[in-house]
């Protein structure tokens, strides 16, 4: 599982929402996560569903875009993750 934490510089409002593309380690379509902002809270952490093949030391990509309740873009960020274990040494 990939987890960000994100702290808003701003003041956030409700409606917004966070859409997270996460890199697909055993291929295929990225993982798309739609979260919802929750505007009194100090962090927001995004969590992608469970992940399978991950390799050490490579890096995956992220994609994250902060979207008002009308789906206008407020904010995007690319980075990327990478993990210091193998799949083979994570727990199932």
């Amino acid at each position: 599982t990939y987890v960000i934490t994100l702290k808003p510089l701003r003041p956030m409002v409700d409606g917004q929402v966070a859409v997270v593309s996460f890199q697909n380690p055993a291929g295929g379509d990225p993982l798309i996560v739609n979260q919802k902002i929750w505007p009194k809270l100090p962090h927001i952490t995004l969590t992608s569903p469970p992940l399978t093949c991950v390799v050490k030391d490579k890096p995956y990509s992220v994609s994250i875009r902060i979207e008002d309740a009308s789906g206008t873009l407020l904010q995007s960020i690319d980075t990327t993750m990478t993990s210091s274990e193998d799949q083979t040494m994570l727990p199932d």
